[in-house]
């Protein structure tokens, strides 16, 4: 199910596509922020004090964003989220744990965005 949020993100994801002027077959990538606590079972304590979310991308070419209009774009972030499950974020947070890494803007390529979600 899409929301008013990801309506509202893919509206962004495609005005500055076009306004930035990116050639149509690159590779556009929006970030979008998940939050970890409604996603495991039992979930985090309440007394558990510090940030409990990671990011997952939502790619489309340029052309894409264009042609296919703002449900479709919508649709690719609502998937993006959809992908971290409980057994994805588990296997995450495992794997942080043992190799922690940090985004940063160095390590990112292309034309991206990023932005928070309502739910960290």
């Amino acid at each position: 199910m899409k929301t008013p949020q990801e309506a509202l993100l893919a509206h962004v994801w495609r005005a500055a596509t076009w306004a930035w002027g990116i050639d149509p077959d690159v590779v556009t990538a929006y970030f979008v922020a998940v939050g970890h606590w409604k996603r495991v079972t039992p979930p985090l304590l309440d007394t558990y004090l510090g940030n409990a979310s990671s990011s997952v991308p939502a790619k489309a070419r340029a052309r894409e964003l264009a042609e296919n209009g703002l449900g479709w774009a919508a649709w690719q972030l609502n998937q993006a989220v959809a992908s971290k499950s409980e057994d994805a974020t588990r296997r995450h947070l495992e794997e942080w744990v043992k190799k922690p890494e940090f985004t940063t803007k160095q390590k990112l390529s292309g034309p991206i965005l990023i932005t928070g979600n309502a739910e960290v």
